[in-house]
């Protein structure tokens, strides 16, 4: 599936490779990659990688282990990733595209473009694979 969603999305990334910019996956936490086996960000940053010619860089890594945030609300959530990634100093100057495999409130996203910023790097825009619809009562919302 990584390689499909890459296919749709590479070719509006290849023209950033004027800037020099870099994909950079969004870690899951340590228990949903022992969980899963893997981190989903990065399949799809390396297959983004391989298509787009972007260099993959997996600079972000969690430093606090966060609550699971399936059943919190979008202000839990905001606190429960507070401060929980930290970014490498090697992406100082560069060009960052953020890559993860879904997005809920962005809460998690936010706290990637946060460890960036503070790693002298400039998140420019993120990349996922799929939007949670919001439920409202016993319907849905945008």
């Amino acid at each position: 599936m990584a390689k499909y969603f890459a296919s749709l999305i590479a070719p509006r990334l290849t023209s950033l490779k004027q800037i020099n910019a870099i994909l950079v996956p969004v870690p899951s936490g340590k228990r949903t990659t022992a969980t899963r086996g893997f981190q989903p960000a990065q399949v799809i940053a390396r297959q983004l990688s391989k298509q787009c010619g972007l260099a993959n860089f997996s600079a972000i890594k969690p430093v606090a282990e966060i609550a699971d945030q399936a059943a919190l609300t979008r202000e839990q959530r905001a606190t429960n990733v507070m401060h929980s990634m930290q970014a490498s100093e090697a992406i100082r100057g560069k060009s960052v595209i953020l890559v993860d495999d879904i997005v809920t409130t962005g809460a998690t996203l936010n706290e990637a473009a946060r460890a960036v910023t503070q790693a002298g790097g400039l998140p420019i825009f993120f990349v996922t694979f799929a939007e949670t619809i919001r439920k409202i009562g016993n319907g849905f919302a945008n």
